[in-house]
């Protein structure tokens, strides 16, 4: 039985019961919340020119940092980092997928009312 697929781009695939992010699989029911949260990131062209000498300093600290974002599931042993990119549509996309497979999972999962 194909199970019906929530989201897919590049190395990210989500269905009802799957979250996939390259190699690694995580079951939607050990997921028991996921977020997502902005951070920075050093670009190494910074961190080239830092490299350089003194002179370069200035330049270096100048360069602002970009921002990333980064998708957490929180899991029985605790949280994992699974997505990072600099992309915040793909981390709140991929985030979306996840909470709907939750609702998905929750629904297949239990039990069948007779009407």
């Amino acid at each position: 039985m194909p199970q019906e697929l929530l989201f897919e781009l590049d190395d990210v695939r989500v269905t009802p019961y799957i979250a996939q992010f390259a190699g690694t699989s995580y079951q939607i029911g050990s997921i028991s919340s996921v977020r997502a949260r902005k951070g920075k990131k050093l670009s190494r062209v910074a961190i080239f020119v830092f490299l350089l000498g003194v002179s370069l300093f200035v330049a270096a600290i100048l360069r602002s940092p970009r921002r990333i974002f980064t998708l957490v599931l929180r899991t029985q042993g605790g949280d994992v980092e699974v997505l990072t990119s600099s992309r915040s549509r793909l981390i709140l996309d991929v985030k979306q997928a996840i909470e709907a497979a939750f609702v998905a999972h929750a629904e297949r999962s239990s039990p069948q009312r007779s009407t």
